[in-house]
């Protein structure tokens, strides 16, 4: 059986635009700060989870004869991979240039201290858009590293005996 699971991969992962501008490290530190009061890597991470589990499923569709062993496959290999990639010093990077583009770094000191003022509410009005383009930041960073997510899946499933 022959599976279409990586071309379905690497279209999932389409080019977007970067952003270009470097944050300033106090800035950058900044938005760090506020990052980790807001638990913004924990919330790529469950949007991360959604993306595989709309990925494997896909994958079954497309493959009704899959063997039950490639969707944990394929699971365990995106997930530590992107898992890695959120963590990373890129993913950040693109998080605080994403944040610096909409917010100032007075801003997000009073943010990081008064998360609950007035502020507050262009912080909801914002975090949709925020999420889209950090969402799109993302996809990018994945596509680019597409190579190397196909290299490891194709080693699984030949490991696995799956073809």
């Amino acid at each position: 059986m022959k599976l279409r699971v990586i071309p379905l991969l690497v279209a999932l992962l389409l080019p977007l635009p970067a952003f270009g501008q470097a944050v300033p490290e106090a800035f950058a530190a900044d938005i760090n700060q506020l990052l980790t009061l807001t638990n913004g890597k924990a919330s790529g991470v469950q949007m991360a989870n959604t993306m595989i589990q709309q990925m494997v499923a896909a994958m079954s569709r497309a493959n009704p004869n899959l063997p039950p062993e490639a969707p944990k496959i394929v699971t365990e290999v995106v997930s530590k991979f992107v898992t890695g990639l959120i963590d990373g010093k890129e993913m950040n990077d693109l998080m605080v240039a994403a944040y610096a583009k909409h917010f100032t770094q007075a801003e997000v000191k009073a943010l990081v201290e008064f998360y609950k003022s007035p502020l507050g509410s262009k912080v909801a009005s914002t975090m949709p858009q925020l999420a889209g383009e950090t969402a799109q930041a993302s996809q990018q960073l994945f596509q680019q590293h597409a190579p190397e997510l196909q290299t490891e899946l194709q080693q699984r499933f030949a490991a696995a005996g799956i073809q």
